[in-house]
């Protein structure tokens, strides 16, 4: 069984289409479908479902995916080891990073690259119910995410415990004041981010527990949008309290602290608990742990 049919295996699970998967691989389509019947016949069954399209794996297939992705990135896991018992720590780390994480992650990114400069970050927002999954097909080698009982189950470690808070624009009566109800920031037009983040989930359960249900004026899987519209005055916002501070948004607006809001919400490093770990994770969950305190991390501890 060659490497490069299970790099054809690995591509169709992504791709989902015969030809972007083989352009994927820099090989013809007919070159890839000759590889996987080739992988078939070595392991004696179908693979793929095939019929005028990519229908497919069957049950055997999913099964064989899932063992290319964990041996290529054992592969890949050696030749980062070699590389580095060659010339030092190299290469390119993958990050899922929540919405608000961002300015988090740049910290990260600046203490690991005192220690390792040549380490390169590949940094990608991910929806948080997807990240788990992404981690244990190997397409994320770490994760910044808020901890729920799904990602409990990775390793992990706490950067920063934070609460929300709402920003308010300076043309709104409420950013008189130094702090709000949930109930007083539901009868504003809101930014918020989409329902798909962890964030936003967190934001609806506390509206739902003050007896509201808000419906924004803008939803957004970003940031930006959000403080743009917060800038020119349009809509308020809420997000956790470090998210805020760290974006400097413009003075034309202000943080208001929402005296109702109880609940905290632990910013984790996640990563996939497995024996033989690339040396890139091993240095960042090394990075993160040995931070003399999770505040220099976050500058935000409750």
């Amino acid at each position: 069984m060659l490497l490069r049919h299970m790099e054809y295996v690995v591509a169709l699970a992504q791709e989902r289409h015969f030809g972007r998967a083989a352009a994927l691989c820099g090989v013809t389509q007919p070159g890839l479908s000759s590889a996987l019947k080739t992988l078939e016949a070595e392991i004696g069954t179908p693979i793929v479902q095939r019929h005028q399209r990519f229908d497919g794996f069957t049950p055997e297939g999913e099964r064989l995916v899932e063992w290319c992705r964990r041996i290529l990135a054992d592969k890949r896991a050696m030749l980062d080891e070699m590389a580095t018992m060659r010339s030092g720590l190299s290469g390119r780390l993958r990050i899922g990073v929540a919405p608000s994480a961002a300015a988090t992650v740049a910290r990260i990114v600046k203490n690991f690259r005192v220690i390792h400069p040549t380490v390169q970050f590949e940094v990608i927002h991910v929806r948080h119910e997807r990240l788990p999954s992404d981690l244990q097909d190997f397409q994320l080698d770490a994760g910044i995410t808020f901890l729920d009982e799904e990602n409990r189950r990775f390793g992990h470690h706490v950067l920063s415990r934070q609460k929300m808070a709402a920003l308010i624009p300076n043309n709104f009566q409420l950013a008189t004041r130094d702090c709000a109800t949930w109930s007083e920031v539901a009868q504003l037009p809101l930014s918020l981010l989409s329902r798909q983040t962890y964030e936003r989930r967190a934001i609806d359960a506390q509206f739902q527990e003050a007896g509201f249900n808000p419906e924004p004026v803008i939803q957004s899987e970003t940031i930006a949008e959000i403080f743009q519209s917060v800038a020119i005055g349009d809509t308020a916002t809420i997000l956790p309290l470090s998210c805020i501070e760290d974006a400097c948004v413009a003075t034309a607006s202000r943080t208001i602290v929402l005296t109702s809001e109880t609940a905290t919400h632990e910013l984790a490093m996640v990563w996939l608990n497995i024996s033989n770990p690339a040396p890139l994770i091993n240095a960042i969950v090394s990075v993160v742990k040995s931070s003399s305190s999770t505040d220099q991390i976050a500058d935000l501890t409750f």
